[in-house]
């Protein structure tokens, strides 16, 4: 459903139907809302963070997933500026270590792609003064929540680049 939907909303947005486009984007973003509550309600009572990086369009997206006591808290999506679309494993390393400098580290991070882990979960590791692991290949309901970050950070990017159309035609006209 939400894949039919981003269809339908990146076809309204290309016709110039933003108002349908902002529509459906709202409906997804409430869709993904309910099930992300749905699903991390049930989850482990473990703290997680799901860290996903996608790139279309020009834009790279990085979406943070925060997952406390099995609750989904929160979750952001971020625009790196530099960032370089064909390197997303890169994204991640840079993201990483410095959005963990004044956060605390949670025992697992998951990431969408497969990053030098050992070295930067070592530092992690002395820096939280415990255990900390990354993982890219996720199971479970784990890989849910990964799937949930892609989508969100795919939505993020497909929002953005609706709006940029959109002022573009308000500019145009």
């Amino acid at each position: 459903l939400l894949t039919e939907l981003k269809d339908q909303m990146t076809v309204a947005a290309n016709a110039l139907k933003f108002e349908t486009a902002a529509a459906l984007r709202d409906r997804i973003h409430r869709l993904q809302k309910l099930q992300s509550k749905q699903f991390v309600q049930s989850a482990s009572e473990r703290d997680i963070d799901v860290i996903a990086v996608v790139a279309r369009g020009g834009l790279v997206a990085l979406n943070l997933v925060m997952i406390r006591g099995g609750l989904h808290v929160g979750d952001k999506t971020l625009f790196p500026q530099h960032a370089e679309a064909g390197d997303l494993p890169a994204v991640l390393e840079a993201f990483i270590p410095q959005h963990y400098l004044e956060q605390t580290v949670p025992p697992l991070i998951v990431v969408s792609h497969a990053v030098e882990g050992e070295l930067l979960q070592e530092e992690l590791s002395e820096q939280a003064q415990r255990r900390i692991e990354i993982n890219a290949n996720p199971a479970g309901e784990r890989r849910v929540w990964l799937t949930m970050a892609i989508q969100n950070a795919e939505l993020a990017i497909s929002q953005r680049l609706a709006q940029k159309a959109t002022q573009e035609e308000r500019l145009a006209a």
